[in-house]
């Protein structure tokens, strides 16, 4: 079943992923498309508006942290290569310097530990989102 749609604010988008993570053992288990995922990252984009300020991320980590972690991990999925967070940023039409970058790593982790549903350690989401990213690239590969 289909979580984002363009036409949907990001507030609705929140609801809506919040609902589909009860479902979740982990978070990349939402199986959001490509499709899916873009729209989200555009959603972010705009509302981060080019700001690149600590404050400006982690207003939107506050306000929106499951579609914030959402796009995160599909960030992982569909676009990272062998660098995280300069890609990412630039994805979100902004920049990123290190004490933002380990500013949003700890609210990120924080947001991870507080979803009820979903209680593995912080490694372990990582070992899993790289799983379904391997599994992108090989259905990719084979098309």
């Amino acid at each position: 079943m289909k979580t984002v749609y363009s036409n949907m604010a990001v507030s609705v988008l929140e609801a809506r992923i919040n609902d589909a993570l009860d479902d979740c053992e982990l978070w990349a288990d939402l199986k959001l498309s490509e499709e899916e995922y873009r729209i989200l990252t555009d959603k972010i984009k705009n509302k981060l508006a080019g700001k690149n300020s600590t404050k400006a991320y982690m207003r939107l980590l506050n306000t929106y942290p499951l579609c914030c972690i959402t796009q995160i991990v599909y960030f992982v999925v569909y676009d990272y290569k062998d660098k995280f967070w300069e890609p990412w940023a630039e994805d979100l039409g902004s920049s990123i310097d290190s004490n933002q970058q380990r500013a949003i790593g700890q609210k990120v982790k924080q947001i991870f530990k507080l979803r009820e549903k979903i209680k593995k350690d912080y490694q372990d989401y990582l070992t899993s989102i790289l799983s379904v990213r391997n599994k992108e690239i090989n259905r990719k590969a084979a098309d």
